[in-house]
């Protein structure tokens, strides 16, 4: 978002920047800024939206409350890939401005080593965010059995954004395999990520849409949030339709994918 000249204060000095972080939708963020004259902050999603950080800063309102640090909270309204934009004028005399921020993180709950029906793991945000309806859970008699019991299957349209449900370091990728679908002969051609949580537990996201790895800002070995975009639904695999499984399970002592175990999401 360019600066518009009819905004800025006649006959002062103006200076904009802007840093560029992912949100998750609901997350709060704390800011500590410094300022001897007026500034404002707003932040834009890439391809979406914008929000005022401080009112009404989309209009053209500078505050001018921040001659020594301020701190503020803001609340992300929606996921994604957001520019931080901050902009500052100065009346006369040195200039200066300062800002930081981060995330005002609540203690995930750990990930014990037992996990049971009764007792699952938890920390787990949605992988669609509300989008989609479970076509099969836990046990379901099409392919939620054996060694994938505890897994949950979404029924949603091809490229659907899928977001990591909880933070952690993307150890696999597959984008190979096209969004055809097909029956159990199938059950090996499908395009997934794999985020390692720590603790040994991984979370899988499979049938993603062929191509998704160039729509996407990670790779093996990055480190992703909860609510952080990590790929599309398609139809890859043995799917009867387009559809996202999500599950938890144990690596093997290979690598591969291991046994599922009980998760709760939400």
């Amino acid at each position: 978002m360019a600066l518009m000249p009819e905004l800025i204060p006649k006959d002062n000095f103006v200076m904009a920047a802007y840093t560029r972080a992912n949100l998750v939708a609901n997350q709060k963020y704390t800011l500590t800024v410094r300022a001897d004259d007026g500034y404002r902050l707003w932040a834009h999603k890439l391809n979406g939206g914008a929000f005022d950080i401080t009112a009404g800063a989309l209009s053209g309102v500078w505050q001018q409350d921040a001659y020594g640090y301020k701190t503020m909270e803001f609340t992300a309204p929606d996921s994604g890939t957001f520019d931080l934009h901050f902009q500052m004028f100065e009346q006369g005399g040195n200039a200066y401005f300062d800002l930081s921020w981060g995330e005002t993180a609540p203690q995930l709950p750990s990930l014990h080593p037992n996990p049971t029906s009764s007792n699952p793991l938890i920390g787990f945000t949605h992988p669609l965010q509300g989008e989609g309806s479970i076509s099969q859970g836990n046990g379901g008699s099409t392919s939620h059995t054996g060694r994938s019991q505890y897994a949950y299957d979404y029924a949603v349209p091809i490229g659907t954004p899928v977001y990591s449900m909880r933070p952690g370091t993307v150890v696999k990728m597959r984008d190979i395999h096209p969004d055809t679908g097909g029956g159990i002969s199938n059950q090996n051609q499908f395009n997934y990520v794999l985020i390692d949580h720590g603790n040994g537990y991984r979370s899988a996201y499979l049938h993603l849409q062929q191509g998704f790895r160039s729509r996407i800002n990670i790779s093996v070995g990055s480190t992703v949030q909860a609510g952080q975009l990590i790929g599309y639904s398609g139809n890859s695999g043995w799917s009867t339709g387009p559809h996202l499984h999500v599950e938890v399970h144990r690596p093997t002592p290979e690598g591969y994918f291991g046994k599922t175990v009980p998760f709760r999401i939400g």
